[in-house]
């Protein structure tokens, strides 16, 4: 079923998040939406649609391996997402609670605040701009009101 939506209604898909755990995770990589979840880097080069993407966020598991998840090969990993245009990228602690980038960058070492502050500025350079989560969720409301098609999200838990 998912195929035959992402091959005959591309234009409807607009939302997609998987919570699930990292290797289950199907909805966002197998279809054509507009915004999508990712539970890491290393799990984008997966996904069968990357320039459909516009937004996406994407879980950090710990600011202070910025090189863990394939960060180091973060230019390479997001160059097939060409219309990206917002990211939210986030980490949870131990009750769940969401850490965006900017509250984290306050708690890591200097060295990291320095790798992920370039990150920060690639990411501008390119176009994509970093947000938070009421950011996102606005620019995601947006997205609804402009798109003219019947849209369909997709939720897994």
């Amino acid at each position: 079923m998912i195929e035959y939506i992402a091959q005959n209604y591309p234009e409807n898909c607009l939302h997609s998040l998987d919570i699930v755990d990292i290797e289950t995770f199907t909805i966002s990589q197998d279809l054509p939406t507009k915004t999508s979840y990712c539970p890491c880097l290393s799990s984008l080069p997966t996904f069968k649609y990357p320039s459909s993407k516009k937004y996406i966020f994407i879980q950090v598991n710990d600011f202070n391996h910025p090189y863990g998840e394939r960060w180091g090969d973060y230019k390479i990993i997001l160059a097939p997402f060409s219309n990206l245009e917002k990211i939210y990228i986030f980490s949870q602690n131990d009750e769940y609670t969401e850490i965006e980038l900017e509250g984290a960058l306050q708690n890591i070492s200097p060295v990291n605040q320095d790798i992920w502050k370039e990150r920060i500025q690639y990411l501008k350079s390119s176009g994509i701009e970093i947000v938070n989560n009421d950011q996102f969720t606005d620019a995601c409301i947006q997205l609804v009101k402009q798109n003219k098609f019947p849209q369909i999200s997709f939720w897994s838990h």
